[in-house]
């Protein structure tokens, strides 16, 4: 399993990168936006990836962050949400704009990706209501394992960082929030959030 690469790049188009590494060059595929955040042709980077089979290749898709992976693997547990469908929706809404679609049961915000009908919007809505928040607090920030308070603040404000919001945004949020573990903090914080802000469309 291929987790990850760090090389030069070597090749950019509108859908893929391709990165040399010890003389090896790998194509992965990436969200517009990915792509748009990293180096330049000629500098070196570091990706997260994902190799996905099909019945005649092996295709990485590749991520610049670790939570943008996350989205895309909970994007693809959705039926009728293939890998392509995975990343045209990471081109089209940032991470902020998918956990708040998904808390706030807005399936509308899931229609301006390409190749997204409502039927498929309402399937991700029902089937990562719940997941949202598992794999954002407890997975990735470790929930369950308390931590002091001001660690745990820390992990938290760079929790929400990476799903979007700004500093003082999220330090906002989680001023009113109780526990002290990580995990649950950053849900708190995404409810308080999303009571306060709509989504983009």
């Amino acid at each position: 399993m291929i987790s990850g690469l760090t090389g030069k790049i070597v090749e950019k188009t509108d859908r893929a990168v391709t990165i040399d590494v010890l003389g090896v060059r790998y194509e992965v595929q990436m969200s517009a936006t990915g792509l748009a955040r990293l180096p330049a042709v000629g500098e070196s980077s570091e990706i997260w990836t994902r190799l996905i089979p099909s019945d005649d290749a092996l295709t990485l898709f590749g991520f610049v962050t670790a939570p943008e992976r996350q989205m895309f693997d909970l994007l693809r547990s959705v039926s009728g949400v293939g890998p392509r469908l995975a990343l045209n929706i990471l081109s089209a809404m940032s991470l902020r704009e998918i956990a708040q679609s998904v808390s706030q049961e807005k399936p509308d915000a899931f229609l301006k990706v390409a190749r997204l009908g409502r039927k498929t919007a309402g399937k991700i809505i029902l089937d990562l209501k719940n997941k949202i928040d598992e794999q954002f607090g407890a997975n990735m920030l470790g929930a369950g394992t308390a931590a002091p308070t001001s660690i745990g603040s820390e992990i938290a404000v760079q929790a929400l960082l990476e799903l979007g919001y700004s500093s003082a945004e999220a330090k906002q949020a989680l001023q009113a929030v109780q526990s002290k573990d990580p995990g649950e903090q950053v849900r708190e914080a995404l409810r308080e959030l999303g009571s306060h802000t709509t989504v983009a469309r």
